[in-house]
């Protein structure tokens, strides 16, 4: 007699068990593992963030509230910020910081018509492109430095401009507050102009080919173009400065 094959009824209402987590050799899941390698890649940059920002930004909070001379400190509280509040300097603070609140408006529209200008390939634009943005990776340091050389009272601007007669113009750029406040925003400008090409440039790309040249073949000119074409269609990256 052959034997009958016993068929097992599937209970299709019964409750399916949760699929177990897939494990390695060592018990962890595979998305512990992919987890611990993100953090792991991660943790140079957080250790250089630590290192350049957060620890100067901590120690400068700490030397707040003591009378430091560069070598040593002494914990004395309050007393700094008392003197800022009673001093009137928090009002000439403020005015500086308005000022350069009030040029940042320049920097835009700078980076904005050197990036049309490097965008529709003007006259020497593959070696303005190749170091515009060199400025922005030099440090404040450098960038100080640098403009206390050119606009020191021997410096370099002095010497060029009494070179060519124009010994008036020549004086202490640095000696005094507007024309410092002058050095100042130029410094601000020449650094961070290769940030804002960046961004504008990437904005840029964004924007079709097809449409600024129909706009020249109608007859629409550089500033018809820039206003009512690029400006608008950059709209969206200009918070990002």
């Amino acid at each position: 007699m052959a034997n009958k094959k016993q068929v097992a009824l599937i209970d299709l209402h019964a409750p399916i068990a949760p699929a177990k987590p897939v494990t390695s050799v060592r018990g962890k899941t595979l998305r512990q593992k992919e987890g611990f390698t993100a953090y792991l890649s991660l943790l140079p940059a957080f250790l250089l963030i630590a290192l350049f920002m957060w620890y100067p930004l901590i120690l400068a909070i700490y030397h707040s509230f003591t009378a430091w001379d560069g070598d040593s400190s002494r914990w004395i509280g309050l007393t700094n910020y008392a003197s800022i509040l009673t001093s009137g300097q928090l009002l000439l603070l403020l005015r500086n910081n308005f000022i350069f609140l009030l040029s940042i408006p320049g920097i835009l529209l700078i980076s904005l018509v050197v990036s049309v200008l490097l965008f529709e390939q003007t006259p020497g634009w593959k070696f303005f492109r190749s170091v515009y943005y060199l400025p922005t990776i030099l440090s404040a340091v450098v960038v100080g430095l640098l403009m206390k050389t050119l606009f020191d009272s021997q410096g370099a601007i002095n010497q060029v401009l009494n070179g060519i007669g124009l010994s008036t113009l020549a004086q202490p750029w640095i000696g005094s507050a507007p024309t410092a406040f002058l050095v100042l925003i130029l410094a601000f400008y020449w650094q961070t102009l290769g940030q804002g090409v960046l961004i504008f440039l990437a904005g840029l790309s964004s924007i079709s080919a097809d449409l600024i040249e129909a706009a020249r073949i109608d007859g629409a000119n550089w500033w018809q173009r820039l206003f009512r074409i690029i400006i608008p269609s950059l709209a969206p990256p200009s918070p990002t400065l």
